[in-house]
């Protein structure tokens, strides 16, 4: 395979790279792709999950020739429209392959450091990890967004918000991902909070933090599910909230909320007003 000889560290575990994608073929090609073909340990296979408008042949073609040398699996989103149906597509066709491994996810605008896949797994190898996150760096138009590296892994601090696990940065054993069912399509956002909670919750849990940043998350275009006042956040806030509310505290109610105001724009009221549920009381 292309790029075995460079890996400092054996194959006793495979590694998949998974890429969901919609029209965004360009930044595909210019930025997430290339960063998954040079990668230093580079991936056994890379499946691509097509969300949008069908490929072109000379899209298709472009593609082939940007992970020249590596194993790649092409398919189109099967299941519900949207980044959970893609990405549990793209689980599907791992399935279907008889894949074991690691599962490393990136979005199609983001991008790895060189040693991302090489890190992630030397982590899993030596602390008997079976979750591994390392550290998200943010960048917007301007430049870098100053942000902490994850500081631990609790399940109850994904209700409230985000310690800096998401997408680009996750790094996951292919058999737990399927243990609790990959990601809930219901959800139009907040996938990542959602995953973490059920994968932390999962009985076999094993994660550790990659105290350095390996990945970039790009926040400098328009479109994103992360998008102030975007459909797609209030439609997860909701969901995420039917889904959890009843087992949050007062406390963490409140803070969900702020965070939902402050963050993307959305007033209480847009969140639970449609279920009525107020801050503060249980689900009946």
């Amino acid at each position: 395979m292309v790029g075995a000889g460079r890996a400092r560290i054996s194959r006793q575990h495979s590694v998949a790279a998974l890429v969901a994608t919609k029209n965004r073929h360009s930044l595909l090609c210019e930025r997430s792709l290339p960063s998954i073909r040079e990668q230093s340990h580079q991936p056994d296979v890379v499946v691509l999950v097509n969300d949008g408008d069908d490929w072109s042949s000379d899209e298709r073609g472009r593609i082939g020739s940007t992970l020249h040398g590596l194993d790649t699996h092409l398919t189109a989103n099967s299941r519900t429209p949207g980044a959970g149906g893609a990405w549990n597509s793209g689980l599907a066709a791992l399935t279907g392959r008889g894949f074991t491994g690691f599962v490393a996810f990136l979005d199609d605008d983001d991008e790895w450091d060189p040693d991302h896949v090489c890190s992630n797994l030397h982590a899993a190898h030596s602390l008997g990890a079976n979750i591994v996150v390392s550290g998200l760096r943010m960048c917007g138009p301007a430049g870098d967004i100053p942000r902490p590296l994850p500081e631990r892994l609790v399940d109850r601090d994904f209700l409230t918000g985000n310690p800096g696990w998401q997408g680009s940065n996750t790094f996951v054993d292919f058999a737990l991902l399927s243990a609790v069912g990959g990601f809930r399509e219901s959800l139009a956002s907040l996938h990542d909070r959602d995953l973490a909670v059920r994968l932390l919750r999962h009985p076999s849990a094993r994660p550790c933090l990659v105290p350095r940043w390996t990945a970039t998350w790009w926040a400098d275009r328009p479109g994103r599910l992360s998008d102030r006042r975007g459909d797609a956040k209030l439609r997860g806030l909701r969901t995420f909230w039917d889904v959890y509310s009843g087992e949050m505290s007062e406390g963490e109610r409140r803070a969900y909320l702020k965070r939902a105001e402050e963050l993307f724009g959305f007033t209480s009221d847009e969140v639970v007003g449609r279920c009525g549920v107020t801050p503060g009381r249980e689900h009946s």
